[in-house]
């Protein structure tokens, strides 16, 4: 049966942080076919910082980005920002179209989860870092593509308004 992607734990045994651990608690879940939530609002600074690397080396090993297909969330007030992973302040702060209460589903949303199972299968046998890296070097070509065409419809402006300028006179 497909299970429908709600928000799942990672709940690490103990208290080590240490990459083995946090592998053994995610191998545990339906990771890279639901959303994932890892609680480190009690963690210091310097710990945070640690266990953030560890767990991206994590995932790197597991071989599954943190953003698709489904997230992995990080609680903690801490920090603001992350390059890898998002990031939230507090539980009931998490984006609430995941996070449904468990129904019997209907014929109809069965065959669209069966679908969008499908197509999660494409996304994991996708290079997603080496997608998102020429995303970035397209949009990259685009911004300079784009101060080359301001500039060019800068001149073309003054081009008009000064023919303008001079039919005006004559």
């Amino acid at each position: 049966m497909i299970k429908i992607p709600v928000y799942e734990e990672i709940v690490i045994s103990g208290k080590s942080y240490d990459k083995s651990s946090i592998i053994r608690s995610i191998k545990k879940l339906n990771y890279g076919r639901s959303p994932l939530f890892l609680n480190l609002n009690h963690l210091s600074e310097s710990a945070l910082d640690i266990v953030l690397r560890n767990l991206e080396e994590a995932i790197v090993e597991l071989k599954f980005h943190p953003l698709v297909p489904y997230p992995v969330y990080i609680i903690t007030d801490k920090i603001r920002m992350h390059d890898r992973f998002l990031l939230v302040k507090a539980e009931t702060l998490l984006p609430k179209h995941f996070a449904k209460p468990i129904r019997k589903l209907k014929s109809k949303e069965l065959s669209l989860l069966g679908k969008i199972g499908i197509l999660q299968e494409k996304l994991n046998n996708i290079d997603i870092d080496e997608q998102v890296s020429s995303l970035h070097n397209k949009l990259e070509e685009h911004k300079v593509l784009f101060e080359i065409t301001k500039e060019l419809y800068f001149y073309e402006t003054v081009e008009a308004k000064l023919k303008t300028g001079q039919t005006n006179e004559q």
